[in-house]
């Protein structure tokens, strides 16, 4: 555990998190007919603060302009423990 209260969720599973809601939401506007296959041009992520496992959390999706998503995984007391922009 390093150190860490409890056991850590591993950033890449962060990153699914972040992923499956941009593309159910990419999905929606009909963007592609078939929205398992949408795939995004470049993401970028950074974990802020450690999640750990059994932690309630919630996924934040704010659309930009120009085809930029700013997402967010929100955790316990509203600390932001992953950070992405993604490009469609």
């Amino acid at each position: 555990m390093e150190g860490h209260r409890d056991v850590v969720v591993h950033g890449p599973l962060n990153l699914i998190s972040i992923l499956d809601l941009w593309r159910d939401i990419q999905g929606k506007k009909g963007s592609a007919e078939d929205s398992s296959i949408l795939a995004p041009q470049s993401i970028s992520y950074r974990a802020t603060s450690p999640l750990y496992a059994g932690d309630e959390y919630r996924v934040v999706l704010q659309e930009g302009d120009m085809g930029v998503s700013h997402v967010q995984i929100v955790g316990p007391g509203d600390v932001v423990a992953m950070k992405a922009e993604i490009r469609s």
